[in-house]
């Protein structure tokens, strides 16, 4: 129970930190949109997961901080080519995954609230298009990107002579 309680404060204290504002209160206000419009630089998946991860943050199309919003999120951040939104999806991904399997247990509330965090995570990645920018450009300049070249193994040989 210690554990749930402890999960609740820090979730209650995310939100109140990020805001989870719903579009009327957006619109009275005049605050800006938190999900980024598609903007050059940056790649469907990067823009699918922001926008799925907006729409969990302010509730809207259906969308929550749950287990099935999450799956989506996933499944867009897979097709991401920021690293930045790759890592803010892997740790969702292993959230979801022990949520799904702590299904019915004790401790199915403090692990759904590790969900909760965890989208608001990738919303909080989101926020800055020009890190999402360079962290597509530096991905892309990296020479490939595949580990274990020819040159690597070399170097892991010469190191084990």
């Amino acid at each position: 129970m210690r554990r749930f309680t402890t999960a609740a404060v820090a979730l209650t204290t995310l939100i109140g930190l990020f805001g989870c504002a719903s579009t009327s209160e957006n619109a009275e206000s005049g605050a800006a949109p938190t999900t980024p419009a598609i903007t050059a630089g940056l790649d469907q998946g990067t823009h699918n997961a922001c926008v799925l991860s907006g729409q969990a943050t302010l509730n809207e199309a259906g969308r929550d901080l749950d287990v099935a919003t999450a799956k989506d999120i996933i499944s867009a951040g897979k097709a991401s080519e920021s690293t930045l939104i790759t890592s803010a999806v892997n740790v969702l991904e292993s959230a979801a995954l022990r949520a799904e399997a702590a299904a019915g247990t004790p401790d199915e509330g403090a692990i759904l609230a590790e969900v909760s965090a965890a989208i608001l995570k990738v919303q909080t990645v989101c926020r800055d298009i020009d890190a999402l920018k360079a962290s597509i450009e530096t991905r892309g300049a990296g020479g490939g990107g595949e580990a274990g070249t020819e040159s690597d193994e070399s170097a892991v040989g010469d190191r084990q002579n």
